[in-house]
């Protein structure tokens, strides 16, 4: 008798943890790796209701609504044509005394870029500079995230340009301008639907610490 109550302790107790590794199992997030549209499994991921304040703020109407301001970058696409409105700033570096201004990305949950600086005065003559920016977008409807890739650029005026956190001036130390666009070849394979989010830039100046200047980006994709 002792031993069938010993067997039957045995039984109880590993069904009790098979039933709390399936629990458990269940309650992974979902995450998205850097290939577009792919998810796969994370304890490190990101939750929907991270967004749910942004939601709020940022809807369809709020960036059509601005469609001739700078304040959203606004892309759609209908079949193999591209209808587009860049993101892109006032001359920053003018909001300082001393320049030169550069960006940089805070870290933030929804958007990857560089978190330091740097001094190239070559790289301005090369045709094409910038920086990628990978942002997590929502999807309506299927409320899941999609990585989006964008291309950054910092505008010295004349034609040049540099990567965003690049401290290189051509003839002004003060003009600075944030431009950012869409990347058509890097987002071939993003479905038909509608994706929005935003994220944020912080403009900093090489000889100032004290300035320093948050810069909120909005995206609006629909592709049809």
């Amino acid at each position: 008798m002792l031993i069938l109550n010993h067997m039957k302790n045995k039984i109880y107790f590993l069904i009790t943890l098979l039933a709390i590794f399936v629990i458990s199992g269940c309650g992974k997030k979902i995450h998205f790796s850097s290939k577009s549209g792919e998810p796969t499994q994370s304890e490190s991921s990101l939750n929907v209701k991270q967004y749910n304040g942004f939601l709020n703020n940022l809807t369809e109407q709020d960036c059509s609504q601005t469609i001739y301001s700078n304040e959203c970058l606004i892309v759609r696409k209908n079949a193999e044509n591209y209808n587009s409105q860049d993101f892109f700033t006032t001359n920053i570096g003018a909001e300082v005394k001393d320049g030169p201004v550069a960006f940089m990305l805070p870290v933030q949950p929804f958007a990857v870029g560089p978190k330091s600086m740097f001094l190239d005065q070559n790289e301005i003559f090369h045709e094409k500079i910038g920086t990628e920016l990978k942002v997590k977008l929502l999807k309506k409807n299927d409320v899941v995230f999609y990585d989006v890739f964008l291309f950054a650029q910092r505008y010295l005026g004349y034609g040049f340009n540099s990567s965003i956190n690049n401290f290189a001036t051509f003839y002004n130390e003060n003009q600075a301008a944030l431009y950012i666009s869409f990347d058509k070849e890097k987002n071939k394979s993003l479905s038909v639907g509608t994706y929005f989010g935003e994220f944020e830039v912080m403009a900093l100046a090489a000889k100032d610490d004290k300035f320093s200047k948050k810069i909120k980006v909005k995206v609006l994709l629909e592709i049809n």
